[in-house]
């Protein structure tokens, strides 16, 4: 029996390019409608301290991934973490960029 094996490759393609557009067009409107002082009041944030609103903002991708590592395991079907963690960020993604009248998080992956 032969898998269907589908390659993904394009969609996230064009995801990355339209939350690009999305972020670009973000910034422009930012530009625009925000003073120049609080621009230049970025210049005081220090690199550590983006890093660690780096590792916090994926804090609940982890978590998400643990949760469901722990579900997985209750049904019988344990998932590893390198094989989930994807799945939970494409989920926030397509949670992202779906209207809120699809449903919710789970309606939307399923």
């Amino acid at each position: 029996m032969e898998e269907n094996k589908t390659d993904y490759t394009k969609t996230i393609r064009r995801i990355i390019l339209f939350v690009s557009i999305g972020l670009g067009l973000h910034v422009l409107f930012l530009l625009y409608t925000v003073d120049r002082s609080s621009f230049a009041s970025l210049k005081n944030i220090h690199f550590t301290h983006i890093l660690l609103m780096c590792l916090l903002a994926i804090c609940p991708w982890i978590g998400h991934t643990l949760r469901v590592m722990i579900w997985s395991k209750f049904i019988s079907h344990p998932m590893g973490f390198k094989e989930l963690f994807p799945v939970m960020i494409v989920n926030d993604i397509g949670a992202a960029l779906t209207p809120t009248a699809l449903g919710g998080g789970p309606v939307k992956m399923a």
